[in-house]
């Protein structure tokens, strides 16, 4: 009798029991956790169009580029020529239910129908742009798209108003679309300047598509010339909104960040209590699985893991260069994420539905990045 009270006693008050306790006790927390989770807001952060607002700039600006638009934290800035009439400029956004103008008080207080998308029409000029020796008739305009926008759409939403006579967009945040007359610019010759004074001369495809610069020279802001005839030219500013890192949005990420470091300590906590010896014996029979390692090794594999969070995350939009075709499991969710340098498994994981529309080949090709690299490398 007294043996097998012992026996008890030591199985109730061993290592292994309490292991075994502890897990059902974070096991069932964990699930309380997730059950109301759904009545926790955990962050919020506005990106829509009603978070923002929008007022004229005036400043010298040249003949050539009368107008221009840029961001001053969520203020919409449209600089134009100190010598231009504000109320000739024509300014209009995306709304649900079409092409809405702005005016001085819904520039200031966005409306919730908004989209996202705004662009704004110089009054007509008349000049020599080519340097022809000849007078012609220049019509300009600039366009912008917010974030939310560029990431939640496959091509950014377009006017195709007959207001704004050419307009540019983007199609999965790379690639750049031209409207003419609101319908699609095709097997056109038109002219694209970039930021740092270079210009290059391609062709539209049949889908009023143009060879595109790289995302870091789109989003400092790209003007395309278009002219049908010797009369006129056509001169679209398109300036989409860039990526800021330091922002309201990155503070949910930190957060995040912040959890999984506490979580972290909370776990080799737990585990120098739980690998304690009892009675003079180790219970956990960690010492039979536990690893050495060197700290060379060590400092390598954790430089790599961080160098891999920051690139795979915000490579995109650093290095310039996003490849749509490659998935691997980053953290970035959305479809449409140009900060990522590659493509979002992650996105379609969650979105089996929507997977299994594409190609048979792009099926393949995604489970192919999904599963080899996890069979190579593990976690």
């Amino acid at each position: 009798m007294n043996k097998a009270t012992e026996m008890c006693r030591k199985f109730l008050f061993s290592t292994s029991w309490r292991r075994l306790l502890y897990c059902l006790i974070v096991a069932a927390v964990a699930v309380a956790m997730a059950f109301f989770s759904q009545k926790v807001i955990f962050y919020y952060v506005d990106i829509s169009a009603k978070a923002y607002d929008m007022q004229f700039v005036q400043a010298p600006m040249s003949e050539a580029m009368p107008m221009d638009i840029s961001y001053a934290g969520n203020t919409i800035e449209l600089i134009t020529d100190d010598s231009a009439v504000q109320e000739e400029i024509s300014v209009y956004a995306s709304t649900r239910f079409g092409t809405a103008k702005l005016t001085a008080e819904n520039m200031a207080r966005m409306d919730e129908t908004f989209l996202g998308s705004f662009a704004a029409v110089y009054p007509k000029q008349n000049y020599d742009i080519d340097g022809d020796g000849q007078n012609e008739n220049v019509v300009f305009s600039v366009k912008t798209d917010l974030r939310e926008v560029q990431s939640n759409s496959g091509v950014t939403p377009l006017f195709r108003d007959s207001k704004i006579v050419m307009e540019a967009g983007m199609d999965s945040c790379k690639t750049l679309v031209i409207y003419f007359q609101s319908k699609p610019l095709r097997e056109r010759e038109v002219t694209v300047h970039l930021a740092d004074g270079s210009s290059y001369t391609t062709m539209s495809d049949s889908l009023g598509y143009i060879e595109s610069p790289s995302l870091n020279q789109i989003r400092k802001g790209v003007t395309i010339e278009y002219a049908p005839n010797g009369l006129n030219t056509y001169v679209c500013r398109y300036v989409p909104e860039t990526y800021r890192v330091f922002s309201q949005a990155i503070f949910p990420l930190l957060t995040l960040l912040a959890l999984a470091a506490g979580a972290i300590g909370l776990c080799i906590l737990m585990r120098s209590v739980l690998n304690r010896k009892t009675d003079g014996r180790d219970y956990s029979f960690a010492h039979k699985s536990r690893r050495t390692y060197k700290p060379g090794f060590v400092m390598v594999r954790w430089a790599v893991m961080m160098f891999s969070f920051v690139l795979l995350t915000w490579g995109g939009s650093w290095v310039g260069l996003w490849f749509e075709e490659l998935y691997i499991p980053v953290l970035s969710c959305s479809k449409y994420n140009p900060e990522q340098i590659v493509g979002s498994a992650c996105y379609y994981m969650s979105h089996l539905n929507i997977l299994f529309t594409l190609e048979p080949q792009q099926i393949i090709v995604f489970f192919a990045c999904f599963f080899i690299p996890l069979f190579l490398f593990g976690k």
